[in-house]
């Protein structure tokens, strides 16, 4: 079997863990008269197996690609922040939020996934809205630098002195101009044009069990820790764009 056969064959089957995770999920749920919806995206936000993140993330970068311009944004970016499901449920905290993986470019190579959460802000879904992919494109050192210094939770709006463009609202031409580009994989996600993100964090808790250790994220980033699951980095390295764009 080729390498691509492979790697399809592999996505399929994280498709598939992650159906039959929701549907035992939904089961026990409606066992015990709450709602489905609620308790599945709160399970999403609160216990996710790290290997499975990556399996997603792969799926959602797939997703972007799908657009022609974002493809294009993320072969500009030095960095990206994927969250594969970002909710909204009164069982989580703040009502909103997700986990994520987070990639930087390194000299024409993309990292290894470091683990975060986002939590909610003006990018929280409509009333009624479905779970979707949404990610934060790093378009330039200076993004890269405020997600590699920060160590506690912080927001991502009009304080940290980066711009933030909303790629579904904003004119595909003038969304490259930001700092960072947010891109939605879910049609109507947005409440509006105004945008923020706030609670990133670091988790540190996913990053020991997904590389066996204790390791800090600036060791991850600069490609300073083994990874024992080289096979499922590879997934989501294989669907990153290899072109790095001149600046």
């Amino acid at each position: 079997m080729s390498n691509r056969a492979l790697h399809s064959v592999t996505i399929a089957v994280a498709a598939a863990l992650v159906a039959g995770t929701a549907a035992a999920q939904n089961d026990s749920a409606a066992a015990n008269g709450s709602s489905p919806e609620k308790h599945h995206a709160a399970a999403r936000h609160v216990a996710y197996r790290p290997e499975i993140l990556v399996d997603d993330a792969v799926l959602a970068i797939g997703k972007l690609k799908r657009d022609a311009h974002a493809a294009q944004l993320l072969e500009r970016a030095r960095g990206v922040l994927i969250v594969p499901h970002y909710v909204k449920a009164a069982a989580l905290v703040g009502g909103a939020g997700g986990s994520g993986v987070l990639l930087l470019q390194n000299e024409g190579k993309w990292s290894d996934p470091a683990f975060y959460h986002v939590g909610g802000g003006s990018i929280g879904l409509q009333a009624g809205g479905e779970a979707g992919p949404i990610a934060l494109l790093l378009m330039n050192d200076k993004a890269v630098d405020a997600f590699k210094s920060r160590k506690s939770s912080w927001s991502l709006d009009g304080s940290a002195g980066l711009t933030l463009v909303n790629y579904s609202a904003a004119g595909q031409e003038s969304a490259g101009n930001g700092d960072v580009v947010l891109w939605s994989g879910t049609e109507g996600v947005f409440g509006g044009a105004s945008v923020g993100v706030r609670n990133i964090r670091r988790d540190e808790h996913s990053d020991r069990a997904y590389y066996g250790r204790d390791v800090k994220t600036d060791q991850i980033l600069t490609g300073q820790v083994s990874n024992p699951h080289e096979d499922n980095a590879k997934l989501l390295h294989d669907v990153m764009p290899l072109r790095v764009a001149s600046r």
